[in-house]
């Protein structure tokens, strides 16, 4: 009787799972499709891969696919446990990842759906990252078979504006792909009802056009095989699209203003301003050429000026304005020329930039939110005419902006020979020769505070004062 129980306590253990995985890639344990009980993350190894080489402790499975099929990994059955999930195809160090964290709808961790090949090894981590070591958790590892006609990957709405959205989606893992279905109806309704429009392509992207500002939408997608049918629709992807855009929101549609205009009552605004291919950001901007909203007026002087833009007015809902100022032909953005630039010169998070002097001609206003904000603002440009003589001297050279956040630019008629920068106790912290009429000067590794900045133009020196922020 004693022999009996042991031989079945043998084969028991010889077709049980291991419950624990390895502490790295390289030692995962096989895990096969079932359940697993009580996995333990060892705390202290961190050789955690989807959160970052080395950034957690994990514990670490592989399978290996017999079949073509599908994947689903769970945790969702775990008690207490703050789960993180990640799963990987490729060589240790290197793998290609993804992730859930919290799929469940609680904290633990799900992923569905997840395509493998016959033949190919596929690793599975669980990190510690919301949880050091963590308690034992419950998962499971479950093999599906292929859908006749797979489901498209990554449904995506890649931009959207007032009237249209443009969206992309990865082709199926199994199936002959005829083309796919997409549809839009109003947020909320469900698959097929109340459809506002819709269509069939044999790409992996598209455009709806004609929508309603300022509506909420959902997106579905599903790919249609011919036969077998085709597959169920992927969705909802919810956006809603931007109300009508503002005045001045292209390059080539500024809002035309003349030297001496100043708007009042908060008269503009950059709500729902759309990007443009190739549109700039000012160099100076809190991150440079970095744009999401920006609106642009327009203004042309007859001879050489000294001009000042000014956002710097109270009572717009737009806090943090950043301005750039450009030269150059609106029909290819990439060709304009910064000529002057600033963020945060004004009062608080306002901008007022100086150009001094600037040449005749006509240029190009862009006024931008920091990190995204929109509002109203008002808008002044102001300027004073140099004579001939003050606008010739071969040794003028104009600088913005002043306070600078990280780059100093420097413009001037001749090459520039020499900059030099000097802290408040004379002692000279940077020097540069660009021998260039433009310069860019890296201000980004000095400590906030006042400096001198002495700039050489055939051999005759001036000094500003620049304050680094």
């Amino acid at each position: 009787m004693k022999k009996i129980t042991l031989f079945f306590a043998l084969c028991a253990f010889s077709f049980g799972y291991s419950q624990n995985g390895g502490d790295t890639c390289g030692t995962a344990v096989e895990a096969l499709p079932g359940s697993f009980t009580a996995t333990q993350i060892n705390v202290g190894p961190l050789f955690g891969e989807g959160g970052g080489i080395g950034a957690q402790s994990s514990a670490w499975f592989y399978y290996d696919a017999t079949a073509d099929g599908t994947i689903d990994v769970s945790s969702c059955g775990a008690l207490d446990s703050d789960t993180r999930l990640y799963i990987g195809v490729g060589t240790c160090g290197t793998l290609t990842m993804v992730t859930d964290d919290d799929g469940c709808g609680t904290l633990r961790s799900l992923y569905t759906d997840y395509p493998v090949t016959n033949g190919t090894r596929y690793y599975i981590e669980w990190d510690d990252r919301w949880s050091s070591g963590g308690d034992p958790f419950d998962w499971t590892l479950t093999f599906n078979t292929p859908p006749a006609c797979g489901e498209p990957t990554n449904v995506t709405i890649d931009a959207f504006n007032s009237i249209q959205a443009d969206f992309s989606w990865g082709a199926p893992a199994f199936g002959a792909v005829v083309d796919y279905d997409w549809e839009i109806v109003p947020q909320g309704d469900g698959q097929g009802n109340n459809v506002v429009t819709f269509d069939s392509t044999t790409s992996t992207s598209d455009s709806a056009t004609g929508l309603t500002p300022n509506t909420a939408y959902d997106l579905f997608v599903r790919t249609d095989c011919g036969d077998p049918p085709a597959s169920t629709y992927i969705g909802p992807i919810s956006f809603t699209t931007l109300g009508p855009p503002p005045a001045g929101d292209l390059a080539c549609a500024p809002i035309a203003i003349t030297v001496g205009y100043m708007s009042t009552s908060q008269a503009h605004t950059n709500a729902d301003a759309t990007t443009e291919a190739s549109e700039p950001g000012g160099t100076c901007w809190f991150t440079p050429g970095s744009v999401s909203n920006s609106v642009w007026f327009e203004f042309t002087i007859a001879s050489p000026s000294n001009m000042t833009i000014s956002t710097d007015f109270t009572g717009g809902s737009l806090g943090d304005t950043q301005i750039a100022v450009y030269s150059g032909d609106c029909s290819d953005l990439s060709t304009l020329v910064e000529v002057g630039c600033d963020d945060d010169s004004g009062t608080a998070l306002l901008s007022l930039a100086n150009i001094n002097p600037l040449a005749a001609g006509t240029y190009l206003i862009q006024i931008e939110g920091f990190g995204g904000d929109v509002g109203t603002f008002d808008l002044a440009l102001t300027g004073t005419t140099l004579n001939v003589e003050q606008f010739e001297n071969p040794n003028e050279f104009t600088y913005f902006p002043n306070p600078v956040k990280n780059e100093l630019t420097l413009k001037a008629q001749s090459n520039i020979q020499n900059v030099s920068i000097y802290n408040m106790l004379g002692q000279e912290v940077l020097r540069t020769a660009p021998n260039t009429v433009r310069s860019e000067v890296s201000m980004s590794s000095l400590q906030s505070g006042a400096y001198f900045v002495k700039v050489t133009i055939n051999d005759v020196t001036d000094t500003i004062r620049i304050i680094k922020q």
